[in-house]
């Protein structure tokens, strides 16, 4: 489901990261507490995570798919998931292919992240939010706001998509 030429707000935009929210920090205490929990996990528990981080930074950091493609952090993601799922890979990857920060399960580069964003919001019965809607609302709800200050907009961003500590699951729960 795809929305078209319709303005959303800001909150409408993340909804898919906060849908997902509690099924990936369940996922992220868990290795956090034990990197040997990615042994358990299933391959589609893998990407859920691969697809939360890609929409991270596509919806709120306000990237576009190509700076996905080519990105080299998120420490847990990059030094334990990562490092497993290429393992997986089927056939020896350039150099340039392994210093790309997401990969699939299979192991291969991300090749299209806008895809993957429509997936996660597939998962959370969503409608699919494309990166440039979801600027568009960013820029507005700032030009609606007056907002002049970095300050303004990162509590914006710190109340919409970061969560208290008292908020997170119970690890393997």
């Amino acid at each position: 489901m795809t929305i078209v030429n319709q303005f959303l707000s800001v909150e409408q935009c993340w909804s898919v990261l906060q849908s997902a929210e509690n099924d990936v920090l369940k996922h992220i205490v868990n290795l956090m507490m034990d990197w040997r929990y990615i042994r358990e996990m299933t391959r589609e528990q893998e990407l859920l995570l691969v697809y939360f981080l890609e929409a991270l930074v596509m919806l709120c950091f306000l990237q576009e798919p190509e700076v996905v493609k080519k990105m080299t952090w998120f420490d847990v993601y990059y030094s334990y998931l990562r490092s497993v799922m290429i393992e997986r890979r089927h056939k020896r990857c350039s150099s340039d292919e392994a210093e790309k920060f997401f990969m699939y399960s299979s192991g291969n580069p991300v090749d299209n992240p806008s895809e993957d964003l429509k997936k996660l919001h597939d998962e959370y019965h969503l409608p699919s939010v494309s990166t440039d809607m979801v600027r568009s609302s960013v820029h507005t709800a700032v030009y609606k706001l007056h907002l002049t200050d970095d300050e303004k907009l990162s509590s914006i961003l710190t109340e919409v998509v970061f969560f208290s500590p008292a908020d997170a699951p119970e690890p393997n729960g």
